[in-house]
């Protein structure tokens, strides 16, 4: 099923062309999660696999932006695959990896479809930072079907907080400011995790919150930080 419009594609590429998000930094959330759940390091090339498979690990990155994430997958010596809406982001993915002397052209791929373009469990886990809360709650759900169609053992989400606006919010907003204006924002409280999950074979292993507050503004940032199981 071909990508719908109210997806924001042409919003996000707009977004991009600024460089709102072109992070060149893994954020310490997915460090975390890969060497507590998926493969610690123990040394400069020293690995113990919590989740071996007597295989190298494949791990997917579901809106992976300019993909420094996905390359942290390489640091850690697994294979690493990105995909995100953006063909500008895309394009700027594969020269990252690039410039840390990663070829993976061929594991960066441009979405243009509702389904991801893998085969059934043919990756080990996923992340998904800051993606599914960026989308109407309608998608987030097809997707989460997809990493249950498509991913074997475990998923990191980071997903933003009702609680950042007001106690137990949960819709779904348009953003207007400059920064990601026009696309979406889908707040979440512990019910519509729930819901998310429903009808799929994941079940909650971690669910923590971080919140951050600006003592200047009294504004106050809330993000869920989930692993899921099977």
């Amino acid at each position: 099923m071909k990508l719908e419009n109210d997806l924001q594609t042409d919003n996000w590429e707009t977004s991009y062309s600024r460089k709102d998000n072109f992070i060149y930094y893994p954020k310490d959330e997915v460090v975390k999660f890969i060497n507590r759940f998926v493969r610690k390091r123990n040394g400069i090339d020293l690995f113990t696999d919590i989740i071996g498979t007597g295989s190298v690990l494949k791990g997917l990155d579901l809106g992976c932006g300019i993909g420094r994430q996905t390359i942290s997958m390489e640091e850690f010596k697994m294979h690493g695959y990105g995909v995100d809406i953006s063909a500008i982001a895309i394009k700027e993915a594969k020269s990252l990896a690039r410039s840390f002397g990663y070829e993976m052209d061929s594991r960066f791929v441009v979405l243009t479809e509702n389904s991801l373009p893998f085969k059934n469990d043919f990756f080990d886990f996923a992340i998904s930072d800051s993606v599914l809360d960026s989308m109407y709650f309608k998608f987030a759900k097809t997707y989460i079907k997809e990493l249950d169609r498509t991913v074997k053992k475990l998923v990191y989400l980071n997903l933003i907080s009702g609680e950042s606006v007001k106690e137990n919010f949960s819709e779904d907003v348009l953003v207007t400011t400059m920064h990601e204006e026009g696309t979406i924002q889908s707040y979440y409280n512990t019910e519509k995790i729930n819901n998310l999950i429903e009808g799929t074979n994941w079940k909650v292993k971690q669910l923590n919150t971080m919140t951050e507050c600006n003592l200047l503004s009294a504004a106050k940032r809330v993000r869920y930080h989930i692993v899921l199981s099977k």
